[in-house]
């Protein structure tokens, strides 16, 4: 396995990786991220080849604003790790993270954040598993807004 801080030309693998990873992403707009955290001092992403074959991506970026439970600035951020089925439950995601880390704590970081979907409970022992500690948990509510409800007094 060869690890490896990627470059323009792991794009495409990428790209295929990270629609897999966020489905819901239009891939010109997976592509135009993509290219942004290749290019951004405060963005690293590493990969996992084998055989020519990548095998996964860590995106670890910089983060200055809040992040749940983080007491220090800047702090390391898991953007998105992925790993592709045949590799998985070998080390790669747990390598690739350690890099991340490596590289937060080049750029002063003393800790390092993530976050998962709450279904994810895949992901979620995988954190665990590497030293990760929960912080909080988020549930997003949504109404519709029924606009005959909200007329004035009068207009009724």
């Amino acid at each position: 396995m060869d690890y490896r801080r990627a470059s323009r030309k792991d794009l495409e693998a990428l790209t295929d990786m990270g629609m897999f990873l966020w489905p819901n992403e239009r891939r010109e707009q997976m592509i135009k991220g993509i290219r942004t955290a290749l290019s951004s001092a405060d963005h690293a992403v590493f990969v996992c080849a084998s055989d020519g074959v990548h095998a996964g991506f860590a995106d670890i970026s910089l983060r200055r604003d809040y992040v749940p439970g983080v007491t220090s600035f800047p702090v390391g951020y898991v953007e998105g790790i992925y790993v592709k089925p045949a590799y998985r439950r070998k080390g790669v995601a747990t390598r690739l993270i350690q890099l991340g880390e490596a590289w937060a704590l080049e750029r002063g970081c003393q800790q390092m954040a993530s976050d998962t979907w709450l279904w994810n409970t895949l992901s979620q022992e995988f954190h665990t598993r590497i030293g990760f500690h929960e912080t909080e948990r988020d549930v997003f509510y949504l109404k519709r807004i029924d606009p005959a409800e909200h007329q004035p007094q009068g207009e009724r």
